[in-house]
């Protein structure tokens, strides 16, 4: 026999003996061999190179991609009519393996060879694919228009199994687009899978149809039932894969009824037939959940225990997947829409050559067609070139919007960084400028421990900022030795003892005592812990419960390390803790007027992750935070020698842990009211010192408490930060200005946004004036006595007036209309001699209190003086125009003395009311 007669024999036989069992290999061996050893022409190759495939997706061998590949390099070079083929290949090879992005090159280079207006199983399975690849990048609609392709395709080929298989993907696509549409085709599917024998694809169908019922904390029998026969399906067909979901529906099911046993049975079942090279690890995590609630509640701690350590370790796994996922589908989408511009340019291109091939077929037809023709082609050309602009001017687009959302994150961070630079700049250089020049106000030993204070917390944000410089350019390194981690973890949390103390914190500190001699980095291990115990010390309130507690579990050669630390403050609201670890982002929890950089949490995560270990937060609003750290500690055999010294805390951190008592008032009776509304105790002593002697002084620790003070005593000027908590300085300013009790009063802000922008919106909301930290003392003092100048000369111009007009008094449209609306009321009781001071505030709203206040700020008088000084002044304009007598328009007026109206009303005019009277 010919060797080329052997070589087809041989491949006959072995495609018969494929569906053996036991002869894989065999199979394998022998086509490698006619690979080695044989002389092939290409199509026998490309042929062998088929089955060897075949084999690989068969027996579960990982060499599929290589042989695909090689069979490509084979047609591209001699089988252009097998490319298609041999992409698909490559694609489903790619796909495996998770590399998304040459997954996608290959299917469009499939699409390129392919004849598209003729069904085929090939065209069916490419639409399928890329419908795939998108609905990974979550685009539904493209996803959705590809399954419907590949649906239209099998069923021109009147391909019942695939046909099933298109729908069930049009109703996933369509999940997120219109849940009546999504459920249309499950059940369409479900019809067409049972009429035609389709039972493999069964089990899915009737989970997703269960999956689709929202029956909140109870599942309902409908769905229930379902998932029983998607689970009977896959038991029926004997498909492991497919039985996965059902059985995880089920599990939860039960654990939601209480039906623990069925629970138990049904997640079990899914741990031990899971697959991980196979399947998908969220089912997994959600079995390992389940079994851990059922056991935490059934009182079998040690199991729940154990399911939950899997939990943790199943959870990591997926997240690491997850994310070398996203960015496999950030690449895919990039080369997919880089793909569909190409076809654009494409069809663009045959629809020029369509059009040349019809200018040369019509070019010997009469002049006025010839004309028409040229005319066509000029029409055609500037078509598209106005589409190629349009896909250039959409690609410049993107870029543009590329660079914008870059320039915004440095933008951002620059603004972050100078925001937490300038306030502690400001308590620097401001004692420092008055001390050269000779005017320093306050106790030197008092500021030189402020000052050291801020310099040292300026330090400690550039050190920060270098560690995270060194992790984000990789030069950051482990330096690691011996230690008594026991030891050095209790000495790290005895130096907080004093601060729970001056707090009156619960303090708890839970070290198992014999933890083997470890390999750790000391410094690194130490700002973990002392940021995790510093934040839940400043963000517990008084009174209130810290603990930190350590655990180990020993595995050969490595101890984990499991580290709580748990307060009972406010806590963390689910919309923000999935951002508590990124830079520079600032809570809303914060206590006692302390506002966090949004570093510390961001360098924790990545020291812990520097040294393998991983950082969990639970938090829910009103029940506290607890921050559990994991980190795997190598075990050190050999005895050491060097003791930890102990560690101290640094100044400032001590300081901003403890809140100073705010001071009532401080300052003279006869002196304007002024009140300082800033979050940082030590700059509102500072802004204290400077105005105090001449001014009395109320303070507020963040703008909600400011509003509270400013509406109950009616200052003369307030001066507010403007990043504070529970109500930015903005915020405050725009509601004084809004609120008839305080919308006279003059507002300066002070920022450490430098930003016009920023100075545009601070003004825009009503403030007065706008100064910039680190700002001259001297230059604060002088806007503020500017300010209340001004509105004593507004006060002025009343007085020298004495007829109240309110735009000549009032700076803003609430506080004329608060004035209109007074004259108002005391017109409407002009002839009403009951009518007094408590009168005037019930009708408007305030109290007697505030009333006085406001109105000697805005006019200068109190009161009952302005209301005897309108009724004298109606009385005067009654007695020129012989309106009645004297006594008859006294009582007119509300006076019922006609002897005190004439004495005051000589007082104001200069004349009695029969001096007028008479001319």
């Amino acid at each position: 026999m010919k060797p080329k007669s052997r070589s087809a024999f041989l491949v006959v036989a072995l495609l018969l003996l494929l569906p053996l069992t036991g002869i894989g290999q065999f199979a394998r061996d022998s086509l490698q061999d006619r690979l080695n050893n044989y002389r092939l022409d290409p199509l026998e190759e490309w042929q062998t190179l088929q089955l060897l495939i075949e084999l690989d997706r068969e027996e579960g061998w990982d060499s599929t991609l290589s042989y695909s590949q090689r069979a490509l390099q084979l047609a591209e070079g001699y089988l252009p009519d097998k490319i298609a083929a041999s992409a698909l290949d490559v694609a489903g090879a790619l796909e495996h393996r998770g590399a998304y992005r040459q997954m996608t090159d290959m299917l469009y280079k499939a699409l390129d060879r392919i004849d598209r207006d003729r069904p085929s199983l090939m065209l069916g399975r490419i639409y399928l694919d890329l419908g795939h690849i998108f609905f990974r990048q979550q685009q539904h609609q493209k996803s959705k228009n590809y399954f419907l392709r590949a649906y239209q395709i099998h069923t021109a080929l009147r391909d019942t199994q695939n046909m099933v298989v298109s729908l069930n993907n049009i109703s996933s696509s369509y999940d997120s687009i219109s849940l009546d549409s999504a459920r249309y085709y499950l059940e369409t599917a479900l019809k067409l899978a049972l009429a035609g024998g389709v039972d493999k694809q069964l089990p899915r169908i009737y989970n997703n149809l269960g999956t689709q019922i929202d029956f909140g904390d109870h599942p309902t029998p409908e769905a229930m039932a379902y998932f029983r026969r998607g689970y009977w399906a896959a038991v029926t067909t004997r498909d492991t894969a497919e039985l996965l979901a059902p059985a995880t529906n089920l599990g939860f099911s039960f654990v939601l009824l209480e039906q623990y046993d069925s629970a138990v049975y049904y997640l079990t079942l899914l741990e031990h037939i899971f697959d991980p090279e196979r399947d998908e690890l969220n089912l997994l995590l959600y079995a390992f959940q389940g079994l851990a609630q059922v056991y935490e509640t059934t009182g079998r701690p040690e199991k729940a225990l154990e399911y939950y350590k899997q939990y943790t370790a199943t959870s990591d796994t997926l997240q690491r997947r997850v994310f070398a996922s996203e960015i496999n589908d950030i690449e895919a989408k990039y080369q997919t829409e880089e793909k569909e511009a190409q076809l654009a340019r494409q069809e663009l291109e045959l629809e020029r050559q369509t059009y040349l091939r019809d200018l040369i077929l019509f070019v010997g037809l009469a002049l006025i067609t010839a004309i028409a023709g040229v005319l066509l082609y000029l029409r055609n050309r500037q078509r598209m070139r106005a589409r190629e602009a349009e896909l250039s001017l959409e690609a410049a687009r993107n870029k543009a919007q590329q660079l914008r959302e870059l320039d915004e994150l440095k933008s951002n961070f620059f603004a972050n960084i100078s925001h937490e630079f300038r306030t502690p700049l400001t308590l620097l250089l401001g004692p420092l400028t008055e001390m050269k020049a000779g005017t320093f106000r306050g106790d030197p030993k008092r500021y030189f421990s402020m000052m050291h204070r801020n310099g040292q917390r300026l330090l400690d944000l550039i050190n920060q900022l270098l560690d995270l410089s060194k992790l984000d350019s990789g030069k950051m390194e482990l330096k690691l030795r011996p230690g008594n981690l026991s030891r050095f973890l209790t000495q790290l949390a005895g130096a907080m003892q004093s601060w729970a103390d001056k707090k009156d914190i619960d303090y708890h500190v839970t070290i198992k005592e014999e933890i083997p001699v470890l390999l750790f980095d000391h410094d690194k291990l130490e700002k973990i812990v002392t940021n995790l115990l510093s934040n839940a010390l400043k963000f517990t309130p008084e009174g209130g419960t810290v603990s930190l507690s350590v655990l180990t579990e020993e595995e050969e050669d490595q101890v984990l390390v499991t580290m709580a630390v748990t307060d009972s403050g406010q806590g963390i609201s689910a919309e923000e803790l999935p951002q508590i670890f990124d830079r520079f982002y600032q809570t809303g929890r914060i206590q006692d007027g302390m506002a966090g950089t949004g570093i510390g949490l961001a360098l924790t995560r990545e020291l812990i992750h520097l040294q393998d270990g991983t950082v969990e937060v639970d938090s829910k609003p009103g029940n506290g935070t607890c921050f559990t750290v994991y980190l795997p500690l190598t075990i050190f055999r050999e005895p050491i020698v060097a003791e930890i010294p102990e560690k101290e805390v640094s100044l400032y951190q001590a300081a901003e842990l403890v809140k100073p008592a705010l001071p009532r008032e401080i300052g003279k009776s006869d002196q304007p009211i002024l009140l300082i509304v800033e979050d940082n105790p030590d700059l509102r002593a500072y802004v204290r010192d400077q105005l105090g002697n001449d001014y009395r002084i109320v303070e507020a620790e963040n703008g909600e408490a400011g509003f509270n003070e400013a509406v109950t005593r009616i200052p003369d000027l307030i001066i507010t930060d403007v990043m504070m908590p529970k109500m930015t300085g903005t915020e405050l300013t725009a509601k004084l200005k809004q609120d008839e009790r305080s919308s006279h009063i003059p507002v300066i802000m002070l920022t450490a946004k430098a930003e016009q922008e920023d100075k545009l919106e601070g003004l825009e909301t009503g403030a007065d004036d706008y100064l910039l930290k680190p700002f001259d003392a001297r230059e604060l003092r002088v806007r503020v006595r500017n300010l209340i100048e001004q509105r004593e000369r507004l006060r002025a111009k009343f007085a020298a007036s004495g007829v109240l007009s309110p735009k000549d008094v009032a700076v803003s449209s609430v506080d004329e209309k608060f004035l209109n609306r007074l004259m108002e009321i005391i017109e409407e009781n002009m002839d009403n001699e009951a009518f007094s001071v408590e009168e005037m505030s019930r009708r408007i709203g305030l109290s007697r209190s505030q009333l006085h206040r406001k109105l000697k700020a805005l006019t200068g008088e109190a009161p009952n003086v302005l209301l005897r000084t309108i009724r004298l002044h109606r009385a005067h304009q009654l007695l020129l125009q012989k309106a009645g007598n004297a006594s008859e328009v006294a009582f007119m007026t509300g006076f019922t003395s006609v002897s005190y109206f004439s004495r005051c009303f000589k007082s104001q005019y200069g004349k009695t009311p029969t001096e007028v009277l008479g001319g």
